[in-house]
């Protein structure tokens, strides 16, 4: 099954394409605890390279945008193994957030309503307002071909006990 992670590499891919630390990038783990946690929704361990999720509860784009978060940490700890919210972080986290809503998996209003009881919410909702969105023919976590030679199965996100997983629904 298709898991969040495969998600995140692939917001990696295209955010990334032809760095040299793509591979390194990808070397993270995903954990949903079906905890509720006040004051943050998830975590970063850079030794282990560990992204941890919490209050499940939410709606599926704010847990995508919570893991975009975490993941940024994890590629910032990779790019200058330091663990902060500092202008470099920001930086990767706007690469991430642009790529993620060129893929459709969240769009403008649910990214704002995700991070609205975030600490830097004034912080991520400039990063909206210097969006131009761009096409990348993503299509629910499978690549789509513009020539349609290609034919891949959409897909849905179900939440299955604490983990996300695909379900296949038709080929295009």
């Amino acid at each position: 099954m298709i898991k969040i992670k495969n998600i995140l590499c692939d917001v990696l891919d295209y955010a990334y394409p032809d760095s040299d630390k793509l591979g390194e990038y990808k070397r993270f783990y995903v954990e949903m605890i079906n905890e509720t946690r006040k004051g943050f929704h998830g975590d970063y361990h850079g030794m282990t390279h560990h992204i941890r999720i919490y209050n499940l509860y939410r709606d599926e784009a704010s847990i995508v945008v919570t893991t975009l978060h975490e993941l940024a940490h994890h590629v910032d700890h990779v790019n200058r193994g330091k663990l902060d919210h500092g202008k470099e972080f920001y930086a990767v986290y706007k690469q991430l957030l642009h790529t993620a809503l060129n893929m459709h998996l969240f769009d403008k209003e649910q990214f704002i309503n995700a991070t609205r009881d975030a600490s830097d919410s004034n912080k991520v909702a400039k990063m909206i307002n210097d969006y131009i969105p761009e096409d990348v023919s993503y299509i629910h976590g499978m690549e789509s071909t513009r020539l349609g030679k290609k034919k891949h199965p959409k897909t849905i996100w179900k939440k299955k006990r604490n983990s996300w997983k695909a379900k296949r629904l038709s080929t295009i």
